[in-house]
């Protein structure tokens, strides 16, 4: 699995809220959050990994979340697509935190 492959989520037939019509305004909300971890956190909201991004913290685990292996690609592409740095499938894997996540994020330059 390549992650440098994108995906058009909207051909995919998700829910409409979930994908949003204009993809280069489509994080703007979130952008308006503050923190990378508020950020992440929103994103993993956004994506329905989680009912209500206020109830991830920092040492949560996607495994621990219940993230399967399709969210976690979904939530791969939208992350470099709104942080502008690319992820690899090992950034993504089940026992990574949202910590480690935010702070991969946060410290990466765009490529």
């Amino acid at each position: 699995m390549e992650l440098s492959q994108r995906l058009d989520l909207a051909k995919l037939g998700l829910d409409p809220d979930l994908v949003p019509d204009d993809a280069e305004n489509a994080d703007k909300t979130v952008a308006a959050e503050g923190s990378t971890m508020a950020q992440l956190a929103s994103l993993f909201a956004k994506v329905g990994a989680v009912e209500d991004a206020e109830e991830v913290g920092a040492e949560d685990t996607l495994d621990s979340l219940g993230v399967d292996s399709l969210t976690r690609i979904e939530l791969a592409v939208r992350a470099e697509e709104h942080f502008g740095v690319r992820v690899s499938e090992e950034d993504v894997s089940p026992s990574s935190t949202l910590g480690e996540l935010a702070e991969y994020f946060a410290t990466n330059d765009a490529p």
